[in-house]
C-alpha cells in the first residue's frame, strides 16, 4: 500500500491545486473595476437627477404659494397702489411716471388709511414678503428674488400706465433661484444654477 501519491501536471489532483495565472488575475481585476465604476457612476447620476428634481419642485412650490396668496388679495382689493415700500413705509408711483415698483399696497375695504396689506421686496434679503397694517409680523411669499422691479400697473393691452386708473391690471414678475442645493451644477458653465421665473396679470373682481 502506497502512503502518498505523486502528482503530475496531467493528473486531476494537480489541476485542482493550481491557482489563477497573472493574466487571469489581471482580466478579473479589470472587469471588477469596470463593474464597480459603472455602479458608482450610476449612483452619481441618480443623485444628481434627484437633486435637480427636488430643486425644480421647490421652485414650483414657491411659485404656487406666491401666486395663490397675491391672487386672492388683489382680486379682493378695493384699491391698489403700485410703488416703492418696505415694512414701515410706502410711496406710490407719482402721476406722470411709470406705475411700477418693488411694492403694492392693497386696501381691503373702502377705508383707504388703515385697513390694507402690503407686498414688498426686501432688497436686503431678496425676499418678497407680505405684511398687514398694524402687525409687525411678515409672511414670506418668495425668496432669492433677483429682479428689483416686481409690480407694474398696466392697461388691458399690457402697456405700463402713468396714472392710477381704476380698471388697471396688476402685472407681477418674480425671478428667483434655488440655492438650497448649492452643490448642484446645471448647464454648461461650472457652478451655474437653474433660475425660475413666474409672471402673471391680475385684476380686481369689482371695479368701483
Amino acid at each position: 500500500m502506497k502512503l502518498g501519491a505523486k502528482f503530475t501536471r496531467d493528473s486531476g489532483a494537480f489541476r485542482r491545486r493550481i491557482g489563477f495565472t497573472i493574466i487571469e488575475m489581471f482580466i478579473s481585476s479589470t472587469i471588477f473595476v469596470f463593474v464597480t465604476g459603472g455602479i458608482v457612476y450610476s449612483h452619481f447620476i441618480g443623485t444628481k437627477m434627484y437633486n435637480l428634481a427636488i430643486a425644480k419642485m421647490g421652485g414650483s412650490d414657491q411659485a404656487r404659494a406666491a401666486v395663490g396668496t397675491m391672487l386672492d388679495d388683489i382680486r379682493d382689493g378695493k384699491m391698489i397702489q403700485v410703488g416703492w415700500g418696505n415694512l414701515t413705509n410706502f410711496t406710490a408711483a407719482g402721476a406722470g411716471t411709470n406705475q411700477q415698483g418693488n411694492s403694492i399696497q392693497i386696501y381691503l375695504t373702502t377705508n383707504y388709511t388703515t385697513n390694507f396689506c402690503r407686498y414688498y421686496l426686501d432688497t436686503n434679503t431678496a425676499r418678497l414678503v407680505r405684511t398687514v397694517n398694524g402687525v409687525t409680523a411678515q409672511d414670506l411669499i418668495a425668496q432669492n428674488i433677483t429682479n428689483s422691479i416686481v409690480f407694474w400697473s398696466e392697461d388691458y393691452a399690457g402697456n405700463v400706465l402713468t396714472a392710477n386708473q381704476n380698471n388697471r391690471v396688476i402685472h407681477f414678475l418674480l425671478q428667483f433661484y434655488q440655492i438650497q442645493y448649492p452643490v448642484l451644477i446645471i448647464g454648461t458653465n461650472k457652478g451655474s444654477f437653474d433660475y425660475y421665473q413666474i409672471a402673471g396679470r391680475i385684476t380686481r373682481r369689482a371695479l368701483e
